[in-house]
């Protein structure tokens, strides 16, 4: 009964999908598009690659010896959800796509954007590049998003033909079943590109950090989530043809309020706006001058961590072109934080934000489908190269003038 339920509700979104998707697909794949494989892009949000070794994840494993894992893969900068996601998703650094923060003030708007504010974050103006599911909706391709960052938009006036508000509440079999159902649609109507996200191990690592019992729990439940969907492709006639694509979107490091910089002891910060403390801040101030004092007085007296104007941040950063990164950036050392005095961190919790090259901020990478050596291990590569290698896949067009390239990871992992 519950299955018919959930397939029933599926089919009420497609037609529902068909009268407001007018260009996207319609919810209805193009004859072409019906014979392409299907691609499952799934997130564990603050997953490290070490947890794969240390926990016994024996789903996890199913996937790793069926196809091909990554030492790491690195995050854009900031190493926070938003931005890391809405990368893999576009193949454009942070500094390009706009999400520079989980929260960020757009000066040419007059206005602050912050992951907790729904009418921002489904209003699509907010976001720049072209996420894979609008790749794939605008050549006729039925896309489908269980949560993403950036699904809930219509950005590009494309979304998703199938995709789901946030809700944290919802229980991650529920996701599962959900689509499972999808996939067993009638061809027309399946659709091809399906996005997929868990949060249990961030929000594990956050309030108890990443050697925690309690991260091991919350790794154990998204395991048992991953296990009843591979059962559940392997019921299907289509199995054969899917492609799994197992990632995450930062690690995590330990915070301390012994680390932090309390920043109102460095600088005066009347004038100053100061947008989302931790192990990087967001500085906007009014005018130059002020800017590098601000930035000359951090510095000055500040040992583990760096003040930076917009412009003069290292290149490597991908994060010098956007006013929505602010006047002034610092970015703190490993386990280090900054901000207020009152914004110092609770012993024994962790966070993640800091410079992208940290092995501690590295995500994961797993992938298994047709044509996919098994058994296979690949270095580190930037998360940007996804959104790319996912059109490839599917045997879409990429978006002009992405990060990524088409091609490179498909030959890193072809090759290797």
């Amino acid at each position: 009964m519950r299955r018919q339920h959930h397939l029933l509700s599926t089919v009420l979104l497609v037609i529902l999908a068909s009268s407001l998707s007018a260009q996207g697909s319609g919810g209805s794949n193009s004859t072409r598009q019906q014979r392409k494989p299907y691609v499952i892009l799934i997130s564990f949000d603050g997953m490290k690659p070490e947890y794969l070794d240390r926990i016994e994840l024996p789903n996890f494993q199913r996937v790793i010896r069926a196809g091909v894992r990554s030492v790491g893969m690195i995050p854009t900068f900031p190493t926070k959800t938003f931005p890391n996601h809405y990368a893999i998703v576009t193949g454009w650094h942070a500094g390009r796509h706009g999400m520079v923060g989980n929260s960020f003030w757009d000066p040419a708007r007059n206005a602050g954007y912050r992951i907790s504010d729904t009418l921002a974050v489904r209003d699509p103006s907010w976001y720049r590049g072209e996420p894979i599911w609008v790749t794939a909706e605008k050549q006729g391709m039925v896309a489908a998003s269980f949560f993403w960052p950036g699904s809930d938009a219509a950005i590009g006036g494309t979304p998703p033909t199938f995709a789901k508000k946030y809700d944290g509440k919802v229980p991650n079999f529920d996701r599962v079943d959900s689509v499972l159902a999808w996939l067993r649609l009638p061809p027309q109507n399946r659709p091809h590109m399906i996005t997929m996200y868990f949060s249990d191990t961030d929000g594990a690592g956050h309030e108890h950090g990443p050697l925690s019992p309690q991260l091991d729990t919350a790794a154990w439940a998204v395991d048992s989530a991953l296990g009843r969907l591979l059962d559940g492709i392997d019921r299907l006639e289509i199995r054969k043809l899917v492609y799994l694509v197992l990632v995450s979107d930062h690690g995590m490091s330990e915070q301390s309020p012994r680390w932090h910089v309390a920043l109102d002891t460095l600088i005066d910060t009347a004038g100053v706006f100061i947008v989302e403390p931790g192990p990087n801040v967001n500085l906007h101030v009014r005018g130059t001058a002020r800017a590098r004092k601000l930035r000359d007085s951090i510095n000055r007296r500040m040992r583990h961590g760096r003040a930076y104007l917009r412009g003069e941040i290292p290149a490597r950063f991908h994060y010098n072109s956007d006013p929505r990164v602010g006047d002034v950036v610092v970015i703190m050392d490993e386990h280090f934080t900054i901000g207020r005095s009152a914004n110092a961190p609770r012993e024994g919790t962790a966070t993640h934000g800091w410079d992208s090259q940290l092995r501690s901020m590295h995500a994961i990478f797993v992938a298994s489908g047709p044509g996919i050596p098994a058994g296979r291990t690949i270095p580190s590569f930037q998360n940007v190269e996804i959104y790319p290698w996912l059109a490839e896949l599917l045997g879409l067009s990429a978006a002009k003038g992405t990060d990524g390239r088409l091609g490179r990871l498909g030959n890193l992992i072809r090759d290797r």
